[in-house]
């Protein structure tokens, strides 16, 4: 089975509209996912809060659990998603995340070129 690493922001807008929809009630945004099987059908789909997960980091798993006759996606809610990833430590984990991509004024005046 393929797998396939996706974690920009196109990819994961993509990800919901086609195969999450607005199914899924977390209080987190998944910043990356890993899709299992053929990204037009994944078998499974995992979320995970960080971009670049860690080894360590347990995702939130989707399993398809309802296709047509000819094995293809019928509708965005056909995912059921569960697992170990605790709703607090996922929210931890996302404020990190949107506090390393804030960036302040400090920060953009060192990426500047001297003069």
């Amino acid at each position: 089975m393929s797998e396939q690493f996706i974690n920009t922001a196109d990819d994961m807008d993509w990800l919901f509209e086609v195969h999450v929809g607005n199914n899924l009630a977390i209080s987190w945004k998944p910043r990356s996912a890993v899709l299992f099987g053929n990204e037009d059908c994944p078998e499974r789909i995992d979320l995970y809060p960080r971009k670049n997960p860690l080894v360590t980091d347990t995702p939130l798993t989707g399993t398809l659990y309802h296709a047509n006759v000819a094995g293809n996606r019928t509708h965005n809610d056909n995912y059921q998603f569960c697992g170990p990833l605790q709703a607090d430590e996922a929210l931890r984990i996302d404020a990190e995340e949107r506090a390393s991509e804030e960036l302040t004024t400090a920060d953009l005046l060192k990426m500047m070129p001297p003069k």
